[in-house]
C-alpha cells in the first residue's frame, strides 16, 4: 500500500513539473490528448485524433501529452501539429513501459491541475485501459470508438454492426 501511495505522489509530482512547449489560446475549455509514440515520432493515429479533436464545437485548445521515457523528440514532433496548444512532456522510468494505473494517476492529475473537460486518445490498448478507469475516477461517461465528430456539443459517430452502419450518441456531459 505504501508503494502506491508513493507511486501515485510521484506521479502528481511528475503532473506538476510536465514540460510545456508551444503557446495556448484560453477560451472554451481544453481538451487534453494522449500520444501514442515511438520515442521520436506521433503515430497517425494520434494526428488522425488531433484532426478529430480540433473539431470538437465547444473546444479552443487541444493540449497534447507525450508520456514515456526518453520521449523528447516524440514532444517535438508534437510542438510542431497544426491546432496544437500546449505540448506536455512527461518522462520517467515508470512510464517506459506505462500501465493503465500509472498512466490513469498521472490523467488525473493533469486534469485537475489544468482543468480539462476533455480527455482522448487514440484507439491503443493503453488508451483503451486507461481512459476508462479515468472516467470512473471521474465519475463521468466515457465515450468510446468515436469515428466522427458532430457539429454540436456531445455529438459523435460510433461504428456498429461490424463497422458496417453508424450510430449517432449525444451526451450532455459536454454541453456549456
Amino acid at each position: 500500500a505504501s508503494s502506491v501511495l508513493s507511486t501515485c505522489m510521484m506521479l502528481r509530482a511528475l503532473a506538476r513539473r510536465c514540460t510545456r512547449t508551444g503557446g495556448a489560446r484560453s477560451r472554451g475549455y481544453a481538451t487534453l490528448l494522449l500520444a501514442d509514440h515511438d520515442n521520436s515520432q506521433l503515430s497517425k493515429g494520434t494526428l488522425q485524433a488531433l484532426s478529430g479533436a480540433l473539431k470538437l464545437p465547444g473546444s479552443e485548445r487541444v493540449d497534447i501529452l507525450v508520456a514515456g521515457k526518453g520521449c523528447a523528440a516524440a514532444g517535438a514532433a508534437a510542438a510542431s501539429a497544426a491546432g496544437v496548444g500546449k505540448v506536455l512532456v512527461a518522462e520517467s522510468d515508470q512510464l517506459g513501459r506505462p500501465v493503465a494505473d500509472t498512466m490513469t494517476e498521472l490523467l488525473a492529475a493533469l486534469q485537475k491541475a489544468h482543468g480539462y473537460k476533455v480527455v482522448a486518445g487514440v484507439a491503443t490498448s493503453l488508451a483503451k485501459e486507461t481512459l476508462p478507469r479515468l472516467a470512473a475516477k471521474l465519475d463521468t461517461q466515457p465515450i468510446t470508438d468515436v469515428i466522427a465528430v458532430g457539429e454540436e456539443d456531445g455529438v459523435f459517430q460510433r461504428p456498429m454492426y461490424a463497422g458496417n452502419a453508424r450510430s449517432e450518441e449525444h451526451t450532455s456531459e459536454l454541453q456549456s
